[in-house]
């Protein structure tokens, strides 16, 4: 009877041990569950509002979205004389409007096309080749130096205070704005422009 007892003991004191064991392991799976939990919440918190500011960034910069007619914008050109584009746009004629700069490499790829469309419809379309002089990474100096070099004819402008660039939204160049003479964007070309494309958007705007 004395040893069943003490044996009993042992055995009841190592269930409870067992039992404790496992309360306690439970309770550790509760708390990491409790983590993971605050921790999933977080991320997909994270990750809702990242995508919302992604689509709130995508549609700010669109121009596709944002330009559905011409915005005006006052440049300079050669002689530092301001240019408004409304001005331009009220001389009734189509406008090809190209934002650029000489260190741009598909931009320079480009003009030999708007040289080649200039020439054959200048007398019809209004060219605005506006170049972004940030003043640093480029001058008007060294837009000039670039555009006298190669030979190019058509006017160019000066974007030295950005209201061309951000009143068309522009993030990236090259990028080509085709509108028509009641100051419609038709169309809004990122990249190199390739003479096929310039031909195309012109006949649209004609």
């Amino acid at each position: 009877m004395i040893l069943y007892s003490i044996e009993k003991n042992s055995a009841e004191e190592k269930n409870i041990t067992q039992i404790m064991k496992l309360r306690k392991e439970v309770l550790v799976m509760k708390i990491e569950s409790k983590k993971l939990l605050v921790g999933t919440a977080t991320f997909i918190a994270i990750l809702a509002v990242a995508l919302l500011l992604y689509n709130w960034l995508s549609e700010t910069i669109s121009p596709e979205q944002h330009i559905p007619t011409a915005a005006d914008f006052t440049v300079i050109d050669r002689e530092d004389n301001e240019v408004h584009f409304f001005n331009r746009l009220t001389e009734g004629r189509p406008i090809v409007l190209n934002f650029w700069a000489s260190w741009c490499p598909p931009c320079r790829a480009g003009m030999p096309n708007f040289n080649i469309g200039y020439q054959e419809f200048g007398e019809e379309i209004t060219f605005m080749m506006v170049n972004l002089t940030d003043g640093r990474r480029e001058t008007k100096e060294s837009a000039i130096e670039y555009i006298d070099g190669e030979g190019y004819t058509f006017p160019i402008y000066f974007d030295t205070e950005r209201l061309a660039s951000m009143a068309y939204y522009v993030q990236g160049i090259p990028v080509t704005f085709f509108i028509n003479r009641d100051g419609d964007v038709v169309n809004v070309v990122t990249g190199q422009m390739s003479e096929s494309v310039l031909r195309a958007e012109i006949e649209r705007i004609q």
